[in-house]
């Protein structure tokens, strides 16, 4: 959808086309415990239910690690622990408030909206901290959409990442006045950019445009494929478009041929799977495979700042 509406972006209207990437800092660190709260009332979430995620979110204390030993205690006044299964729910909750508020604000002003060919107005594109606008240059509309997110700020306790976060407008010349007063809160950019992972472009799919991505599934291939030659003495089978893989949904090799280049899946298809046995979860961080808790422990232990811990585990 984002890809559909940046090829919308240079149509001539009388106030050109804007596109604002956002990008929320410390998202999961930053969660306001009373917003959300209070985010999950107007949504109807039962009082027991929500008692019981005051105290699961609330019963947070750290210790500091001085010269290799544990010292005191201190407790958590915001947040949510990354890593808990229950956090990625509850920050997407917190994130709904987002577009609750920004949907009216487009509705009220009509002149705010996108311009496209189609009848579908569209405002907004949200996953968890990564949100992408859809506005136009009309400097009435950009002041209140600033305003709004000003005030989303101050309620929620999130905070914009300014470094991260830019504008892309294509048309020029651009009032200066307009462009001076984005250019306070974001950077101007060009196309591309990356949202969600992927590329976002005008004009036909380019190779170079998808190398990262390229890159980034053909390591996570290696990965796979180097633990299975280690463990089987034979190793056959690749994916095959014309045949579809047990357990996914209808049309799948139809999709993948609508969203990458034909080069891209020729790529992702040749990384070799196994074919003859049930996936089996490994840890990584183990000799044998096995999850110990002394492995994980060793791994918390030494680093200043962890990584999830999921990424150790492959199947």
């Amino acid at each position: 959808m984002a890809q559909e509406m940046i090829h919308h972006l240079d149509l001539r209207y009388k106030n050109s086309n804007m596109v604002i990437k956002l990008d929320m800092s410390k998202a999961y660190d930053r969660v306001n415990w009373n917003f959300l709260i209070t985010v999950m009332q107007k949504m109807g979430f039962p009082p027991r239910f929500l008692t019981l995620i005051k105290h699961a979110v609330q019963n947070c204390w750290f210790s500091i690690l001085v010269n290799g030993e544990a010292t005191g205690f201190f407790k958590s006044t915001q947040g949510l622990r990354q890593g808990d299964p229950i956090s990625p729910a509850l920050l997407f909750i917190a994130a709904e408030a987002f577009s609750k508020g920004l949907n009216p604000l487009f509705n009220e002003n009509p002149d705010m909206y996108y311009q496209t060919k189609c009848e579908v107005k569209l405002s907004h594109l949200s996953y968890a901290d990564d949100i992408i606008l859809f506005t136009n240059c009309k400097e009435a509309g950009l002041n209140k959409l600033m305003q709004f997110l000003r005030k989303f700020e101050d309620l929620s306790r999130q905070q914009i990442n300014h470094a991260k976060s830019a504008f892309i407008q294509e048309r020029k010349p651009i009032s200066l006045l307009i462009e001076s007063r984005i250019s306070l809160v974001f950077s101007m950019k060009a196309l591309p950019i990356t949202y969600l992972g992927a590329p976002l472009y005008k004009g036909n799919k380019r190779k170079i445009l998808y190398e990262n991505l390229i890159d980034k599934t053909q390591a996570s291939g290696k990965e796979f494929v180097q633990f299975e030659k280690k463990h089987k003495k034979t190793y056959s089978g690749v994916w095959e478009l014309g045949q579809p893989l047990s357990g996914t949904i209808g049309g799948f090799q139809k999709k993948l041929q609508q969203a990458l280049p034909t080069h891209m899946i020729e790529l992702i298809t040749e990384i070799p799977i196994n074919i003859d046995q049930s996936d089996i979860l490994h840890w990584k961080l183990s000799k044998n495979g096995a999850l110990t808790i002394k492995s994980t422990w060793n791994e918390i232990r030494s680093h200043q700042q962890p990584q999830h811990l999921y990424r150790s585990l492959c199947v």
